[in-house]
């Protein structure tokens, strides 16, 4: 039923779309004449004081609504009556021996939105509450989050080994190395390691080298050449620096122990939040958060209470309640102050564990990868976002330079199907046949041509003809490793990698 209603409005928005370019549109053109009212129409509610005057300069009729802090400004022509309580809160329509019942009601049905229809958050909150009823990722867009606070520097620049100041500071040693990492080549890096090692915490390194897939008999399988590229670069594991980007989702290694043990809990922790932090992240300006704070979030959504965490997860229970807040407006909602009570949803149904305490293979292999491919794609934009940033300015070539830089996002899009932090479908992050995965390929490869620097000389060529498969998977591998280094050289970490989508 949900489904037909769906498709009703999408009829109804697309015949209101054919009219406007057909019949308002062409009145729109015509500066120099005003129409006269037509009947024909219901009319419209508007915000904006410029929509209002080119809708009552075309005929259609409008009500123009405005905040009340502006009431005293208003210029009242004529005093009107509101509905009369004695006429039985029945409204003649116009044109019509019908009437309009406009007596209080009750609706039987929850109230998805309120305010002006032509507002972007009318479709969000159709589109959250839809998700709402299927527990899928949630509908809106996506920017990447701005270098001054993704970058623990702030800069807007990528790291230098020089400055013009007269008495520059002192550069990192891993910054050193990592400034020189050639992002062309494809074989194994050799770190030289220091002599003495400065420890920057009190506390030992982890045991789990990042830059090594995750392996574990729940979890689906990383993409071989991907995990290749990675693997390549393991000997800057302990040499890579602070992390200079965080998680816009938590790192599936979070939910394994270190001695690669599923945690089942910090999994249904994670369906409880979910939906709040999908939204979030959907929405300008994300918030992403380190992996110490991502695992207080968890703990917190699954009732645990860990010494010496109390003020992190204190910090993080605050940032939980900002993000509630938040996402009321858009009607998705969640009790903060009983998390563990609040139902694990994944599927439109809800998860629990079985009686020896694990849970289904299968939800845990889709919910890990969708985290992994939210963190992917989520990291791509980002890249693509620090290597060619927005050009500043209001001289001509700034403005078409950032119209071009607009425009990338599109080209980001077509290296995955659906929204970045929606993965229904898996794009190259699959082994499905070759005809379904090379058409992200080639959206991953005219991304990538555009990025600044020496490059791979496969991608100085023209993209191989889509029949050889073989070539495709060179060009592939090559650029795999060219995106691991680059991410690394930017971030100071190990990026994501596509994992196998267990569909496919």
């Amino acid at each position: 039923m949900m489904l037909v209603a769906y498709l009703q409005r999408v009829f109804l928005e697309l015949h209101a779309r054919v009219q406007w370019l057909q019949k308002w549109v062409p009145r729109l053109k015509d500066v120099d004449r005003s129409f006269p009212l037509d009947t024909d129409v219901i009319g419209a509610f508007v915000g904006d004081a410029d929509a209002a005057a080119d809708l009552f300069r075309v005929g259609i009729p409008l009500w123009y609504v405005r905040d009340i802090k502006f009431a005293p400004l208003a210029r009242i022509d004529k005093v009107v009556r509101a509905l009369d309580e004695d006429c039985d809160n029945q409204v003649p329509l116009r044109g019509s021996f019908r009437r309009l019942d406009a007596s209080d009601s009750v609706s039987p049905h929850p109230v998805v939105y309120t305010g002006l229809p032509g507002h972007f958050s009318r479709y969000l909150r159709m589109g959250t509450f839809i998700a709402q009823q299927f527990s899928y990722s949630l509908v809106g867009s996506f920017e990447a989050p701005s270098q001054s606070t993704a970058l623990a520097t702030g800069s807007s620049n990528p790291p230098s080994v020089s400055s013009p100041h007269p008495n520059p500071p002192a550069v990192p040693a891993h910054r050193i190395i990592l400034d020189a990492l050639d992002v062309t080549k494809t074989a194994l890096v050799s770190v030289p390691r220091p002599a003495k090692r400065q420890r920057t915490s009190k506390k030992p390194p982890s045991d789990r080298n990042g830059f090594f897939p995750l392996k574990h008999n729940d979890y689906p399988a990383g993409l071989a050449w991907w995990e290749s590229a990675n693997s390549a670069l393991q000997e800057f594991h302990g040499l890579t620096g602070p992390a200079l980007l965080k998680h816009p989702v938590p790192d599936p290694s979070l939910l394994l122990t270190p001695q690669n043990v599923l945690k089942p809990s910090f999994l249904l922790a994670w369906l409880r939040i979910r939906r709040i932090c999908i939204l979030r992240i959907s929405q300008p300006n994300p918030k992403w958060f380190n992996n110490r704070r991502w695992r207080a979030l968890l703990e917190i959504a699954d009732g645990m209470n860990m010494a010496g965490s109390q003020g992190r997860r204190e910090e993080m229970m605050k940032e939980l309640d900002s993000l509630v807040k938040e996402c009321r407006e858009f009607g998705v909602t969640l009790d903060t102050k009983n998390l563990a009570r609040v139902p694990a949803m994944w599927g439109g149904r809800v998860i629990t564990l079985d009686a020896a305490g694990n849970i289904d293979q299968e939800v845990c292999q889709q919910v890990v990868w969708e985290l992994f491919e939210i963190k992917f794609r989520h990291e791509l934009f980002a890249l693509d976002k620090w290597l060619v940033p927005k050009q500043e300015g209001d001289s001509d070539d700034a403005v078409i330079q950032r119209e071009a830089w607009y425009q990338r996002e599109l080209l980001v899009y077509r290296c995955f199907p659906g929204l970045a932090y929606k993965p229904m479908e898996p794009g190259f992050s699959s082994h499905r046949d070759h005809s379904y995965r090379v058409e992200y390929v080639r959206g991953l490869y005219n991304l990538m041509r555009g990025w600044p620097g020496p490059k791979p000389a496969e991608l100085n060529a023209p993209f191989p003809d889509e029949d050889d498969q073989f070539s495709v998977l060179e060009l592939e591998e090559a650029m795999a490793h060219y995106y691991v280094r680059k991410f690394l050289v930017a971030f100071q970490r190990p990026a994501t990698i596509p994992y196998v989508c267990p569909q496919y």
